[in-house]
């Protein structure tokens, strides 16, 4: 079925299962010969908004991280957002939202979900789970953007089951290499691939991946019907990204973990954001949910929004940008960003302040960071 993993996979490597190419070819066509081939049998492809050879490859690639019998590639991770949501509810339907998700997500749920007649409940992932009734969805991140808060995964899948509903995990910030959700019990588990898994800052594209074949099949078909199906030449850059990623991850991490406890160190901060830190208040949850490392993401708080911008104008390193999961360290303050979208109110009651800093810790040299981050404060 589309999104199967069974898409031609040597070594733990999907290569080209045609010409045994080591880099799969990119197929730019966008259609095919229909419907039958000379010997009777059905053709494979019709249509490149319905699936495409380069997009299956990097399917297989992600569905053996995953540890999934399933993943779909989409446009970005706000169309795999969409057709999860749009997939497993409809009108009437409760979306249990974790608070403090990343301000795209509380913007699309906020602006277009509730629209369309979904109730969305916010909730605490740090407290007994009480789902509202009617809960059809249960949606947390395995690391939330900016405080980089830490939920049990399987805590909140008992729940969610417990209630009637299925669990989704926005496991952008972990990554497979650190977090596979689905051996946690979740249902589904979302990345936004522009980050970590595509980690050059060169492609945007996301992806849901599952163990339920009835549910990959209803996305699928969400993907054909809305369109939100990822380039071929995307794909094929997202599943380059994809080979060093394990590599990236480690110094990804441990780059991070030395980067904050330096910051820890250092005067003029408020408070050092890191789940590796002891101090940080899921490290214990962490340390049971995430392994490998705690991960490339660090926010500081600076206390001030004119000392935010301050830190951002004067790091020569650190390059001031949006996004994250680069090979290059950036720099970005939430309310300009990922939380732009917020509402002042909704950003205060989920802790996110005007004087954060989020670092995204690419792969320089510590040293050069950990300068850079004095320099930033001077």
């Amino acid at each position: 079925m589309p999104g199967d993993s069974t898409t031609a996979v040597h070594g733990g490597e999907a290569t080209d299962p045609r010409s045994g190419a080591v880099n799969v070819p990119v197929t730019l066509s966008t259609t095919y010969r229909y419907p039958e081939l000379e010997d009777g049998s059905k053709a494979p492809y019709i249509y490149s908004r319905y699936t495409n050879p380069s997009l299956e490859s990097v399917e297989a690639k992600l569905a053996a991280l995953e540890g999934a019998k399933h993943s779909l590639l989409f446009a970005s991770g706000m169309a795999a957002i969409q057709a999860a949501c749009q997939t497993l509810l409809k009108p009437g339907d409760v979306l249990a939202v974790q608070r403090g998700v990343y301000g795209g997500t509380s913007a699309y749920l906020r602006d277009e979900l509730a629209q369309w007649g979904v109730q969305v409940a916010p909730f605490d992932a740090h407290t007994k789970p009480a789902l509202t009734k009617g809960t059809k969805l249960v949606w947390i991140e395995s690391v939330t953007n900016p405080l980089l808060r830490v939920a049990d995964v399987p805590l909140w899948a008992k729940a969610a089951h417990a209630a009637g509903a299925k669990l989704a995990v926005d496991a952008t910030f972990a990554s497979p290499l650190l977090q596979r959700p689905l051996a946690m019990g979740a249902d589904l588990v979302m990345h936004s691939a522009t980050k970590y898994l595509g980690g050059h800052s060169d492609v945007t594209a996301g992806a849901l991946s599952t163990n339920d074949a009835a549910l990959a099949e209803s996305l699928f078909l969400r993907r054909r019907n809305l369109g939100p199906t990822l380039d071929p030449h995307a794909a094929y850059l997202l599943g380059r990204g994809m080979k060093t990623l394990a590599l990236r991850m480690e110094r990804h991490s441990a780059s991070a973990l030395a980067l904050a406890k330096a910051a820890s160190a250092m005067k003029g901060i408020a408070a050092v954001h890191y789940p590796g830190l002891p101090g940080h208040s899921d490290h214990a949850i962490a340390k049971r949910m995430l392994k490998g490392g705690f991960g490339g993401m660090l926010t500081l708080d600076l206390g001030t929004l004119k000392r935010a911008q301050a830190f951002r104008q004067k790091v020569r390193v650190i390059v001031p940008a949006a996004s994250l999961g680069g090979v290059e360290s950036l720099v970005s303050l939430p309310i300009e960003t990922s939380h732009a979208y917020a509402t002042p109110a909704s950003r205060k009651a989920d802790g996110i302040g005007d004087g954060l800093v989020r670092v995204s810790v690419g792969i320089e040299d510590l040293a050069d960071l950990v300068a850079d981050l004095k320099r930033g404060l001077a």
